[in-house]
């Protein structure tokens, strides 16, 4: 039951770039899984995501023909023999056929189970380390580790060769929930075993990166804090726990449904943990026009998470990587700039601007931030920081600290 799910929704994602999320959202409504066979799901799903380049290298080397909706399965299959431990290659070629029995692919059957057969006996091979003179190259370490090529070239650019494959192959490994607990005084990690029932101790999910962000704005009571590309809601509603009951919060997301959900989440749910009594207002505009919304000067901090390439959240998002486009990055660090500039007309003399991204590109990062404070020479830098994903924390991201100094 598990593997149809996985290949209806792999196969929905192949055909009709349907996010594997709401993919997964939209066929289990039709079945019954267990909390062990949905983390299995998650897993094949999400994984083979993360590998499909590499996945599609191997198939070729035993596959001739066209393309057929075979594929979607016989790519199930391959990583189940390849990466997961907990699949014997008898059950991942066993059960393959078996869904294709069961999913109109009986004629198909006999084929994948040859290929999938071809690729247990040369499991050993498949799986070579390349060296690490061919770990230099990029389109070499592009099919091993599953990347476009571009992604690949942009990532050594930035951060080197040696750490750009490390920062690339920590993507490739499953994104942990990351689970923060507020205490009395700020917000706080908190490692311990939890149950669902932690929810009520007022618990927030962030990563690492984004976490980073919140607490460069540094928060006290009284201020007005404007929360700009809001959705989820997860860094409002930190703020708002920090602003301990004093001050005044204006969360602003150009998508209505996403502005909502949030809204609906704040009511119902985190209004009732946090206890708040501050203003909170809620608004859909486009932030590129947010100067003209607000009074000039009106707030102490702002927040501004920009939307980007996500390329430092591949790991939680694995579709980023295959949906980018080269030319993509340079159409969002126009969109970036623009609302860096018009967030900057709102914030106080000595209020502070955090401009964050999920980005691992200076072209979206240290670019954008540099070709601004050219431009407004009344704003300084006055912190920067770029998170490299690794292995313990595969979040990365960019948040840059911009003080306002003179009117």
């Amino acid at each position: 039951m598990t593997r149809e799910v996985a290949y209806k929704v792999w196969k929905l994602y192949l055909e009709k770039g349907v996010f594997l999320s709401k993919g997964i959202e939209r066929e289990i409504k039709k079945v019954s899984l267990s909390d062990q066979n949905m983390a299995f799901l998650f897993e094949l799903l999400y994984g083979t995501c993360r590998q499909k380049a590499f996945i599609e290298s191997i198939i070729k080397r035993f596959v001739k023909r066209k393309r057929t909706p075979s594929f979607a399965l016989i790519s199930l299959g391959v990583y189940q023999i390849l990466f997961m431990r907990s699949v014997t290659d008898y059950a991942a070629v066993n059960e393959s056929v078996e869904v294709a029995k069961k999913c109109g692919l009986k004629r198909e059957s006999a084929f994948i189970n040859a290929v999938l057969r071809k690729v247990v006996s040369e499991k050993s091979k498949l799986k070579v380390v390349p060296s690490d003179k061919e770990l230099k190259n990029a389109s070499l370490v592009a099919s091993y580790l599953s990347y476009p090529e571009w992604i690949v070239k942009k990532i050594h650019f930035g951060f080197g060769t040696k750490k750009g494959n490390n920062i690339l192959a920590s993507l490739n490994k499953p994104a942990f929930v990351p689970l923060h607990f507020f205490n009395t005084n700020k917000c706080v990690d908190k490692k311990k075993d939890y149950t669902i029932s932690d929810i009520d101790e007022e618990v927030f999910v962030m990563s690492p990166s984004q976490k980073a962000s919140v607490d460069m704005l540094e928060i006290k009571k009284g201020l007005k804090v404007l929360d700009l590309c809001s959705s989820p809601g997860g860094k409002a509603r930190v703020i708002e726990h920090l602003l301990k009951g004093n001050g005044e919060l204006v969360c602003v997301e150009k998508n209505i449904k996403k502005l909502r959900l949030q809204k609906k989440y704040r009511e119902t749910k985190a209004l009732k943990l946090c206890n708040s009594k501050i203003r909170t207002n809620f608004l859909c505009a486009d932030v590129t026009y947010v100067n003209e919304i607000f009074l000039s000067g009106y707030f102490d901090r702002i927040m501004l998470d920009v939307p980007c390439s996500n390329t430092g959240e591949m790991s939680k998002c694995p579709e980023v990587r295959w949906r980018l486009k080269e030319a993509d990055i340079k159409r969002l660090s126009k969109i970036q700039f623009l609302m860096l500039k018009s967030s900057s007309k709102l914030i106080k003399k000595n209020g502070l601007l955090i401009y964050s991204t999920c980005s691992l590109f200076e072209e979206e990062n240290k670019n954008v931030v540099s070709k601004f404070l050219e431009d407004e020479r009344n704003f300084f830098l006055e912190e920067e920081e770029i998170v490299t994903p690794n292995l313990k924390s595969p979040f990365g991201g960019y948040h840059a600290k911009i003080r306002k100094v003179t009117t």
